[in-house]
């Protein structure tokens, strides 16, 4: 591995092993390093869910090289790759994300670093900069999230009405009774999906729109209505407490949507920029990655990071 800049030492030799997992209270955190030869303050990425995966967002591979960084994914505990047997609902809410985020800094030992969150992954990435206030934290990135689960549900209720009427019924219905698994419920839901989240987005046969525990204790079953222990998420009036330049970038199609990107930047009193990407999606890292990467890489290099 080259050399790193000042400020930018590790504990451990991470020219030995690029992917692995890290110790955290009784289980264990997967990562994976891209471009670990970067000469500039390292990017940590921060994948949705929460349960998801960082798998998908290998898409933006192509920023370590052209912004010169190492890239550090991950999948949050509950994920994918971070499994965690069912029976342990008591983890999951935002502490324990944050807990586990420290725990991988301190394991790499970085003096600083950047965030790069998308969607669930920019909440913790807004909580974690306001509730403990990292000075290793030096700049984020918002990826297509939010600061407020009560505007989130008001706005997937604005979009829910953009969508033929017989969805929309299905859809308020199925919120109105908790009835998340009738037939007309997730077909409608597909829907939504593919109109606001990834345009080539299929149910899975048998499977709800929850992912697992992590996802069904956390958010809840219904991917615009969170009912789960992110439900008081509320972070609108304290964004001026970010003091790190900040970046938000999102899809024109995404269900994060400009309303919410744009309370966000009026609320932030950082070094900030905004970025919406034409006709992308939720997944707008993945479908117009080269974009996404390029608007990223600019962000830091106008911010001097």
């Amino acid at each position: 591995m080259a050399p790193l800049e000042a400020g930018l030492s590790f504990t451990h030799n991470l020219a030995m092993q690029l992917s692995g997992k890290i110790p955290f209270r009784g289980y264990e955190t997967y990562y994976q390093i891209v471009n670990p030869e970067g000469k500039k303050t390292p990017i940590i990425i921060l994948h949705g869910g929460p349960g998801g995966t960082h798998t998908k967002m290998r898409a933006i591979d192509p920023l370590g090289k052209l912004s010169d960084r190492m890239l550090i994914f991950y999948d949050h505990l509950g994920g994918k790759l971070s499994p965690v047997p069912e029976g342990n609902k008591e983890l999951w809410k935002m502490e324990t994300w944050m807990d586990e985020l420290e725990n991988l800094r301190s394991y790499f030992g970085l003096e600083k670093a950047i965030l790069l969150g998308h969607s669930f992954g920019g909440m913790l990435t807004i909580a974690t900069n306001i509730e403990r206030k990292p000075d290793w934290v030096v700049g984020n990135v918002l990826s297509s999230t939010l600061s407020s689960a009560r505007t989130w549900h008001e706005e997937a209720l604005r979009l829910i009405g953009q969508l033929p009427k017989k969805e929309q019924k299905a859809l308020i219905s199925g919120m109105e009774k908790g009835d998340y698994q009738s037939k007309e419920f997730l077909s409608a839901a597909a829907s939504y999906m593919r109109h606001y989240v990834r345009a080539n987005y299929r149910l899975k046969p048998g499977k709800g729109l929850g992912v697992n525990e992590a996802y069904m204790t956390g958010w809840g079953p219904c991917e615009f209505f969170p009912t789960g222990t992110l439900k008081d998420y509320e972070y609108t009036d304290r964004l001026g407490e970010i003091k790190v330049p900040t970046l938000l970038i999102h899809g024109s199609l995404d269900e994060s949507t400009p309303y919410q990107n744009k309370l966000m930047l009026d609320k932030l009193s950082c070094p900030k920029k905004w970025a919406m990407l034409p006709g992308a999606h939720h997944a707008c890292y993945e479908e117009m990655s080269e974009l996404y990467c390029q608007e990223v890489a600019s962000f830091l290099r106008e911010m001097g990071l």
